[in-house]
């Protein structure tokens, strides 16, 4: 079973957003994956299945960050602020997986 990690583990009610680099998540099993923060990764939070979309960062649309579950990353510049302060050299023509689930 796949657990996902969360640095900041905040979360709306219904449908939540939360952006990797690369396709790491496009090819694991998309059912039962556990959510846990980062800091208490044995804590699972909740079980969930998810779906996935992969493409360049550039391509987000703003529509699809309306569901970041980080309320400081609901925005292009925000969420690239924040993807390069988690992944070393991340820049916007970056492969990136869109992985939504639903709480």
């Amino acid at each position: 079973m796949a657990k996902l990690l969360f640095q900041n583990a905040v979360f709306d009610k219904g449908t939540n957003l939360t952006v990797r680099r690369g396709v790491k998540w496009d090819v694991v099993e998309h059912h039962d994956v556990q959510i846990a923060a980062t800091q208490e990764p044995d804590k699972i939070l909740a079980t969930v299945d998810i779906r996935t979309e992969v493409m360049r960062f550039t391509d987000m649309r703003t529509d699809d960050l309306l569901h970041e579950h980080d309320p400081a990353c609901r925005t292009w510049d925000d969420l690239y602020r924040r993807m390069q302060e988690i992944y070393e050299q991340f820049d916007e023509v970056a492969i990136v997986t869109l992985i939504w689930f639903d709480l």
